[in-house]
């Protein structure tokens, strides 16, 4: 047999080209929007009810855009010092909890769970409340300290599950090797 065969799913429907077709279909829909979007995106018109010529105004005009620009800018940096703190400090939270016993262990643990169950947005109100309270000037700072805080559980996660499933003689044996812990 040359291709794929479709299996049904475990309610047992949808089988070969029928789930093939409506998968096609629901992917279509979703991204028509997306498609037709681009396409007016050259369009020298105004408007989208008509087509003028087209056109690469608008993205001339957009990288002309002072504001967006800074947008980009302060977007990347957000990003970047998002990664690279919540990476940090989230391998080493994940490495203490995963190699140490303390007496708030499973508090900590579960704590960990709120930024994932809870809404963004709520979590964002309250970080925003939190601030106010602090009398924070609100701003690019505070904006990367919620951004770390929502990422860092994330992170924690994560390498929890890879110190929790790691091999063990593997440390022993870079110890024999002289290496430190």
């Amino acid at each position: 047999m040359g291709g794929y065969i479709s299996k049904s799913n475990d309610l047992k429907i949808g089988k070969g080209t029928f789930l093939k077709i409506l998968t096609f279909a629901n992917i279509l829909f979703l991204l028509f929007p997306l498609f037709l979007l681009a396409a007016f995106s050259f369009n020298s018109s105004r408007y989208l009810n008509n087509w003028d010529s087209f056109s690469f105004k608008w993205y001339k005009s957009i990288f002309h855009d002072e504001t967006w620009l800074i947008s980009i800018k302060n977007s990347i940096l957000i990003a970047f010092v998002n990664t690279v703190v919540s990476t940090v400090f989230g391998t080493m939270g994940a490495l203490a909890l995963g190699k140490y016993n303390f007496k708030g262990k499973p508090f900590f643990q579960n704590l960990l769970y709120i930024p994932i169950i809870l809404p963004e947005i709520i979590f964002a109100i309250a970080l925003l409340v939190f601030f106010v309270m602090l009398n924070l000037p609100l701003g690019i700072i505070t904006i990367i300290c919620s951004h770390v805080t929502f990422s860092i559980p994330f992170v924690i996660i994560i390498v929890l599950t890879r110190i929790i499933n790691f091999d063990l003689t593997l440390e022993e044996a870079s110890l024999d090797l002289d290496a430190n812990r």
